[in-house]
């Protein structure tokens, strides 16, 4: 780091702490702009100690780690969204039992209602069936 502080020093006509400044300003800007996983290497490279292979296999392994762990969370969703379903899909089921139970239900009192509006009907009239009265209905 030295060296680049020389020669910022030479070329900008600035002290040395000026330039130290500039190349710590510019190795955090340059942080702020990489992914987390190469901020590393930003500050080996302006060490001096920047070494490509290592960092290619540092990479490498940061990369995989994150596949690894983008899989098992994409595997916990898909489990939770199976989850998710089944529930929903038993509760389906339940209201759709509950319903046909209940309207089972209706239908057993508005045939006993329907029942009953006959029997008064038929009291008003005199207990006739429909079809006797009158002649009505007969053949």
């Amino acid at each position: 780091m030295q060296d680049l502080i020389k020669d910022i020093m030479a070329k900008a006509g600035i002290s040395e702490q000026q330039a130290t400044v500039a190349i710590n300003t510019t190795k955090d800007y340059i942080k702020t702009k990489v992914p987390p996983m190469a901020t590393g290497m930003v500050d080996q490279f302006f060490t001096g100690n920047f070494d490509p292979s290592a960092a290619l296999k540092a990479a490498v392994g940061q990369q995989s780690d994150f596949m690894s762990k983008a899989k098992e969370a994409a595997q916990d969703a898909g489990e939770k969204v199976t989850e998710f379903t089944q529930d929903a899909i038993d509760k389906g089921s339940e209201f759709a039992k509950e319903a046909t139970k209940q309207m089972n239900e209706w239908a057993k009192q508005a045939g006993g209602w329907s029942e009953d509006a006959m029997d008064k009907i038929r009291d008003m009239f005199g207990n006739a069936k429909p079809d006797q009265k009158d002649g009505a209905g007969q053949k």
